[in-house]
Formats: C-alpha cells, sequence, structure tokens
C-alpha cells in the first residue's frame, strides 16, 4: 500500500493512504488506537469504487507518521483539520473506527463547517477510571523487541481478541505495524505513550453536532454495546443506527463489504 505524506504546522509528518478519483467527493478515513492507516486496505477501494475519493492518515504517533510530545483527541482531531485543509478536501465525510469514530466525533462537533457527514463504528461510549490508570501505566512501559518480522507477525494480537478476521489479511495488517528497532529486530510502530486514555463524552458532542450521523456497531462487539450505540445515535440531532450482525469489534476488517455497502449509501443519502 503506497503512502503519500503532509507536512503538518507543528512540524510532523502525517503519512497517508489514497484510494479513488482525484475529483471524487472526499471521505476521510480514521483508524483505531494502536491501529494505522493499512487497516482501511480493503474497505477504502470499495468505497472509492462508489465515486469518492478516500483518503487514510496514520495518527501522530501511529503507522508512519511522526511521533509528538503530546497526545490526546483533541490534538488528533486537529492534524486532521489541518491535513484536509491542506490538501483541499471541501467538507469531507468522516469515517471514524473505534478511537478514529471519537477523533471524528470532535471534530464534526467543534467545526461543523468542516465536515459533510460523519460515521462512527463500533467506539467506545465511556471509559472508568481504573480503566483509564491501566492504560496511563501501560503509556509507561516500552514496547517489546522481536527477533524478526516473522516473529513479530506471528505474535500479533488483536484487542479484544474476539475476532473473524481472515488470516490472510490479519497478517497483512501485523507486516504493516513493525520498524527495525535500535540495536536489532523489530518494534511496533506505535508510540506507546498514546496508549493513555482520556475521559469520554460523546454524547455531549453528539448533541452538538449539525451534520449528519450514523452509528454502526459490531452486533457481537463487547466494545460498543447496543444501548449505549443506539443512545449515541439519537443523541446527534440527525442521528440514525445500524448493527453488523456477527461482527465483533474489528468490523471494517471482518465484513469490510457490509462496511462500505452501509457507509456507502448513507453518505448518497447526505
Amino acid at each position: 500500500m503506497d503512502k503519500r505524506s503532509f507536512e503538518l504546522p507543528w512540524g510532523g509528518r502525517c503519512t497517508y493512504a489514497a484510494w479513488g478519483s482525484e475529483d471524487g467527493l472526499p471521505v476521510v478515513l480514521l483508524h483505531a488506537q494502536g491501529c494505522h492507516a493499512g487497516w482501511w486496505a480493503w474497505a477504502g477501494p470499495l468505497i472509492a469504487e462508489m465515486g469518492y475519493l478516500c483518503i487514510a492518515p496514520d495518527f501522530r504517533g501511529h503507522g508512519d507518521s511522526s511521533s509528538a510530545a503530546q497526545y490526546s483527541f483533541l490534538a488528533y482531531a486537529q492534524d486532521i483539520s489541518q491535513l484536509t485543509a491542506g490538501l483541499g478536501l471541501e467538507s469531507p465525510h468522516l469515517i471514524g473506527h473505534s478511537m478514529g469514530g471519537y477523533v471524528g466525533l470532535i471534530l464534526s462537533a467543534s467545526r461543523p463547517d468542516q465536515v459533510g457527514s460523519l460515521i462512527m463504528a463500533d467506539m467506545k461510549t465511556s471509559v472508568e477510571p481504573d480503566e483509564l490508570e491501566m492504560s496511563a501505566q501501560a503509556a509507561t512501559r516500552p514496547g517489546k523487541v522481536f527477533p524478526d518480522l516473522a516473529s513479530a507477525v506471528s505474535g500479533y494480537r488483536l484487542m479484544p481478541p474476539e475476532h473473524r478476521v481472515p488470516p490472510e489479511r490479519l497478517r497483512l495488517v501485523a507486516e504493516q505495524s513493525f520498524r527495525p528497532a535500535e540495536g536489532g529486530g523489530v518494534v511496533g510502530k506505535f508510540d506507546r505513550r498514546a496508549l493513555a486514555l482520556e475521559p469520554l463524552k460523546p454524547k455531549e458532542l453528539a448533541s452538538d453536532l449539525k451534520c449528519r450521523a450514523l452509528v454502526v456497531r459490531g452486533g457481537l462487539s463487547t466494545v460498543m454495546e447496543a444501548e449505549p450505540a443506539r443512545r449515541l445515535a439519537e443523541m446527534a440531532p440527525q442521528g440514525s443506527f445500524e448493527e453488523m450482525p456477527g461482527c465483533y469489534h474489528h468490523l471494517i476488517l471482518e465484513e469490510p463489504e457490509t462496511f462500505a455497502r452501509l457507509v456507502g449509501e448513507f453518505i448518497r443519502g447526505s
């Protein structure tokens, strides 16, 4: 998967993948925490085939983008805003998976003039205090160094672990998740300092939305439960809800065809 690079005002580099025609309506695909643009390598081209220009950036500290001194949901949203403005993407449709959905929600609520519509796919709606503490501790621990890429890929695991991702698809995602480590071996590209979570306020943000919004939940997900997902959709003035039966949290890898169809139909209705 080829990537392009964009220099952000703070000096960092934002890398991104692109699919579709340059004159297509813009769609920005936002990945989950600890992931990268390669997670969209299946759904992205399918959405692009419907006539859209799909841009999938790596968040700061993720994938091949630069690491940073600061990580926050707001900082991610600001980076995406600067990227879309710099690329000349007018009122892009935002599609975010997990943390990417929350980043899209922040951007959509704070800068409604910059967003065509918002799709939030299986994201957390709340974080317990003990989870915040655990994530803060995890952010201080170094990543594991593997002797080579093959062993790193063999040890790659999704979180949460329940999924229906085909093995070959999972292998390709894993291969893009590591880089050479200083002193030999390979280590994850993800900057673990970005593991630290923040309190979430999705309902308050959703009520401020001016654009159409869609909440998509994996029917078997343990990350986004059904009732909180429905309530979030109801909080958005123009919100709606869809479920993908038989899918877990990693729905964009499990059934990219179904996901692309759902979001394509939604965007066409905008």
